[in-house]
């Protein structure tokens, strides 16, 4: 490892085992910078410089519930200052999480792992109170007879949009700054899974348990008071279930850098079968959720 090179007085490799994890994670967060955007904004531009016209992200998704719905939360992705700190925050929090990983002396090929699944941890885990950031917009989904499915499946494109490029590009991007490519299953079923279990999780608990957020722009950094303990179990007890879900991956592919073998592709089966089982799970339980307690949801919304 780079202290441990250190201490042995070769400063060359340190230097360079410290470079490999520095870089991975640069070369990921410089893939976010370019990905969003695109993501987000790269189908809704025009060529000539004419003046766009018509219905935007409502005319693009088509006229479906669930097409007005992801219309909805694309915008809101691209223009809500709560959004937009959350794509500024997740590829810094791989950097932050790397340097007490150097610190306690963890292998410099090792740590190019770390940074892909944690974006994909913290953008699945990101909107685990979605509903909540309508504030009283949400009074539309209600009025309208909106099919829960439908509402839930529509919040989750902008993140998927983003989440499944990041894992496409990122593991292989990973797997080179580990040096040898049998890794790649395992980083894909770890990344993947741990996104989609992250995203079937926040339907569910998005409509189940609402907790007070800033208002639509607001500061992301303004959280409004609240008398229940909603604010600190919730997106706790949703975090630490998405890596619950994650283990059985992370555990099989750690087995695969130990022992090689077939743990990759095992770890690559298991952690994208327990995120798809997850996902569905998440939709159709959050859908069912938000039917049932659409009143109690714009009560919500109301007092808080």
């Amino acid at each position: 490892s780079a202290p441990a090179a250190a201490v042995s007085g070769d400063a060359g490799g340190a230097a360079g085992m410290l470079l490999v994890a520095v870089a991975s994670a640069a070369l990921l967060a410089l893939l976010w910078i370019r990905l969003v955007p695109w993501a987000l904004t790269a189908p809704d531009r025009t060529g000539g410089g004419r003046t766009q016209t018509g219905l935007g992200w409502f005319g693009r998704f088509g006229a479906s519930p669930t097409g007005a719905v992801a219309a909805r939360s694309v915008t809101y992705w691209i223009r809500d200052p709560r959004y937009r700190a959350t794509l500024v925050l997740i590829p810094v929090l791989p950097l932050v999480l790397l340097i007490p990983l150097v610190i306690v002396d963890v292998d410099a090929h090792v740590l190019a792992l770390v940074p892909l699944p944690v974006m994909a941890l913290f953008l699945g885990w990101s909107v685990h109170n979605d509903t909540a950031h309508d504030h009283t917009a949400v009074w539309l989904h209600v009025v309208s007879g909106i099919r829960g499915v439908a509402d839930r499946i529509g919040r989750l494109v902008p993140v998927l949009a983003i989440g499944v490029p990041l894992v496409a590009i990122g593991a292989p991007l990973s797997a080179l700054g580990f040096g040898d490519p049998s890794v790649l299953p395992s980083v894909v079923g770890v990344s993947g899974g741990v996104l989609l279990a992250g995203v079937g999780l926040s339907s569910l608990f998005s409509a189940r348990f609402p907790y007070p957020a800033s208002r639509p722009g607001d500061s992301p950094f303004h959280a409004p008071q609240s008398v229940s303990a909603g604010g600190s179990t919730v997106p706790t007890l949703t975090f630490l279930a998405t890596v619950v879900l994650a283990l059985p991956s992370v555990w099989l592919g750690w087995m695969g850098l130990v022992h090689g073998g077939a743990y990759p592709t095992w770890s690559l089966v298991v952690g994208l079968g327990i995120g798809v089982v997850t996902l569905v799970a998440g939709v159709v339980g959050g859908g069912r959720v938000f039917e049932r307690r659409g009143p109690e949801l714009l009560a919500f919304a109301q007092r808080h």
